[in-house]
């Protein structure tokens, strides 16, 4: 039979087990996020910059300061465009969401595994957050399996066989 001072060494593993994967999960979730905004304010800033152009480009102090031709116009716009489809088409902010929710969940378990324990201590209270902790963490990767699985393609069902 265990010791309280081994289930406290087992309990002290295990926060740091769920502590280091929190931080790759807030990592992982804040690097998803820059994507997203940077996707959704590098299309409006490439947008308005061509709009700003495409109306003033005709006008006298500006044709005198900047020598703007149409297809300048034409790739910012496909700039922004891309962008933005870049922002939808690689689910970024599902992803964010999946490592947030990941995030919470091993926060939760660290603060029941601090201020939740009881005083008699036993192997069953730190397995039970251990399961729980590799369920969140089984439920994160099915998550993103999913996510990822439905940024595919889909094969075309038009195509008719000869």
């Amino acid at each position: 039979m265990q010791n309280r001072g081994e289930h406290t060494n087992m309990a002290g593993e295990l926060i740091s087990e769920i502590s280091s994967a929190k931080r790759t999960a807030w990592w992982n979730a804040k690097k998803f996020e820059f994507g997203v905004i940077l996707c959704w304010w590098g299309a409006v800033a490439l947008g308005a910059l061509a709009s700003a152009l495409g109306v003033l480009a005709e006008a006298a102090p500006v044709k005198a300061l900047l020598h703007v031709e149409p297809w300048m116009i034409g790739l910012m716009t496909a700039g922004a465009t891309g962008l933005e489809v870049l922002r939808r088409k690689t689910s970024w902010r599902a992803k964010s969401n999946a490592y947030y929710g990941f995030d919470q969940k091993c926060m939760q378990l660290l603060m029941r595994i601090r201020f939740e324990m009881p005083k008699d201590l036993k192997a069953e209270h730190i397995a039970a957050i251990s399961r729980e902790f590799r369920e969140a963490d089984g439920t994160r990767g099915m998550r993103l399996k999913q996510i990822n699985d439905g940024e595919d393609e889909p094969a075309s069902s038009t195509t008719k066989k000869a």
